[in-house]
C-alpha cells in the first residue's frame, strides 16, 4: 500500500502522518481515503462453535464488516469460491444436514473448485466440534477421494443415458444442424 500510494508522492507512512497538518487538507483526505479503500488481497474464513452452535464468517477485502453464513451453513474464499459456493447449492445444503454427507460436500465443493485459476488439487481439511478439531488423515481424505471419484462418474453415466433417450422435439434434425445456446 504505502508503496503504491505514498512513495510516488515522496511519502512514507511516518511521514504521511507526521505532515498532515502542513499538506493540503484535501490531499491529506484523497490519500487517506486511497488507504483505507486499498485491496490487500486478502480474504479470511474463520468457522468455530460456540455455546450457541457453529458459525461461519467471511471478511473480505478492503476490510469491512464480516459477513455472517449461520442462515446457508456455509461459505467459501478465493478464486474458486463462486465454484464452491454453486456445488453447495446443488447438493441442497442446509445448516442441519447429516455429518458424513456434509463432510462429503465440502470435499466434493472444493473438487469442483480445482477448475479455478490458482485453485491446487492439494487437500486439507479439518471438522471442528464442540469435542476440538479433527484434521482428517491422509486415508480419510483418499476415502473420500474415491467416494468423490465414483460419485461424479456414476453421475456422468446417468446422465449421459437419460441424455441419450431425451427428445428435444426436432424431429430428424441432423445433430450436427443443432446449435445450442445458452
Amino acid at each position: 500500500m504505502q508503496q503504491d500510494i505514498l512513495t510516488p508522492r515522496g511519502l512514507d507512512l511516518q511521514s504521511f502522518y507526521g505532515a498532515h497538518a502542513s499538506l493540503q487538507g484535501q490531499i491529506v483526505a484523497m490519500l487517506d481515503n486511497q488507504m483505507a479503500q486499498y485491496n490487500l488481497g486478502v480474504e479470511v474464513l474463520l468457522a468455530g462453535i460456540d455455546q450457541t452452535g457453529a458459525h461461519a464468517y467471511t471478511i473480505h477485502n478492503p476490510g469491512g464488516a464480516e459477513r455472517l453464513h449461520d442462515i446457508i451453513g456455509y461459505a467459501a474464499i478465493g478464486s474458486g469460491a463462486i465454484h464452491a459456493i454453486q456445488s453447495m447449492v446443488g447438493f441442497g445444503h442446509a445448516p442441519n444436514a447429516d455429518y458424513h454427507a456434509t463432510v462429503f460436500r465440502a470435499y466434493a465443493s472444493k473438487r469442483r473448485a480445482e477448475i479455478a485459476p490458482g485453485v491446487g488439487s492439494d487437500t486439507d481439511m479439518a471438522v471442528i466440534s464442540p469435542s476440538g478439531v479433527h484434521w482428517l488423515t491422509t486415508s480419510e481424505l483418499a476415502q473420500l477421494a474415491e467416494i468423490y471419484d465414483e460419485f461424479s462418474a456414476a453421475t456422468a453415466a446417468e446422465l449421459s443415458a437419460k441424455l441419450q433417450d431425451f427428445n428435444l422435439g426436432e424431429g430428424d434434425a441432423d445433430e450436427t444442424d443443432v446449435a445450442a445456446a445458452a
